[in-house]
């Protein structure tokens, strides 16, 4: 039963976020609240919000994380919504902006 064995986290940790490892078989409840059935799999949660976001299941790379992560607290800190999920910085206001009216683009 190893939990936190990954590259995550083995970042550094001076930026306030943390990391924690749980083991699904001693927390069946919070693995059934979360959804989650896979091994690893990353859910950020943020205090004090109820609302959680599945960030990955299984392997996936560091890179595809870390996106994956900036969009989440984007998302929970209400910055952006599901339609703009995917939406970066750049294209705001653009194209691809869905909060930019159809005559507008």
């Amino acid at each position: 039963r190893r939990t936190g064995s990954c590259v995550i986290s083995r970042r550094p940790t001076d930026d306030g976020w943390r990391i924690k490892g749980i083991v699904l078989a001693d927390n069946p409840g919070l693995a059934a609240r979360l959804g989650v059935d896979t091994t690893p799999s990353l859910i950020l949660i943020k205090k004090g919000n109820d609302g959680f976001i599945p960030i990955s299941a299984g392997v996936t790379t560091l890179e595809e994380i870390e996106v994956r992560l900036y969009r989440g607290i984007k998302f929970l800190d209400g910055q952006t919504t599901p339609q703009n999920w995917s939406l970066y910085d750049f294209q705001k206001g653009q194209g691809y902006d869905t909060k930019v009216p159809l005559e507008g683009r």
